[in-house]
């Protein structure tokens, strides 16, 4: 994860809890993707409020 080459964002963690392998090819974590968007994004939330 550390080697993806870029910073984590809120979109981009989106996108990631979505569909990891689309994000971070090649990654090795066992996770399929939450494909509810308002589970997503209340993780997201839930995050950004740990700054």
């Amino acid at each position: 994860m550390k080697a993806a080459g870029f910073v984590w964002t809120a979109d981009k963690l989106s996108r990631y809890i979505a569909n990891p392998a689309a994000v971070v090819p090649g990654n090795h974590m066992p996770y399929a993707g939450l494909h509810d968007a308002g589970q997503a994004a209340a993780i997201v939330a839930y995050l950004e409020t740990l700054k």
